[in-house]
């Protein structure tokens, strides 16, 4: 077990090691300065936002978000804000452009996500500028899309970072919270105002 785990701790360092250079790094801007750009507005009604730093890199980072629950309890207000999380603006500082798209509606779509994140990255390229380098930036359900859109869309796209990745699919992952739910109700006893682990 030591041996094969040893690869995997070779490789997982040697990418965080790398992880800032990739992140951080600068491109080669090989078209005119777009920016500074502050874009908002509706696609096919998902809601969505771009900024372009005046320093632009050249990379665009898209960025889609985690799941957002659906207002569907009264005095409930759905969240449609296209943000980026607090992360603009260390993002802007390194002069990566940044776009956002709060999808067409809340709750678990990913296939939705898929298509508003393709549309706004077609959009950045057809009004803004087209990029050296575009990347997706995915977490939690957000982790689906970028998964996914880069199998679909690979020549739309030039890498993904998935954070809180859900890669061996929703089902799964619900199935290891199930059997931490029962371990937990079978040590400590579940509180019955947090339901039952089924």
């Amino acid at each position: 077990m030591k041996k094969l785990s040893r690869p995997f701790v070779f490789i997982g360092r040697s990418l965080f090691l790398l992880l800032p250079i990739f992140l951080f790094g600068t491109f080669a801007s090989a078209h005119p300065q777009p920016g500074p750009v502050d874009l908002s507005g509706e696609l096919h009604g998902a809601p969505y936002r771009i900024i372009v730093p005046a320093n632009w890199n050249g990379a665009l980072l898209v960025y889609a978000h985690g799941y957002r629950d659906k207002a569907n309890h009264p005095g409930e207000v759905d969240d449609r804000s296209a943000n980026f999380e607090g992360l603009e603006p260390t993002l802007l500082f390194y002069g990566y452009a940044v776009a956002s798209t709060a999808y067409r509606d809340n709750g678990w779509v990913v296939e939705d996500g898929i298509k508003d994140t393709k549309d706004l990255t077609v959009f950045f390229r057809d009004r803004v500028a087209t990029p050296n380098r575009t990347i997706l930036l995915g977490i939690s359900m957000g982790s689906m899309v970028a998964l996914k859109s880069m199998e679909n869309f690979g020549g739309i796209y030039d890498g993904a970072i998935c954070g809180c990745a859900i890669g061996a699919g929703q089902s799964r992952l619900q199935d290891s919270n199930l059997a931490a739910a029962l371990a937990y109700d079978v040590l400590f006893g579940m509180p019955s105002s947090w339901g039952t682990p089924g």
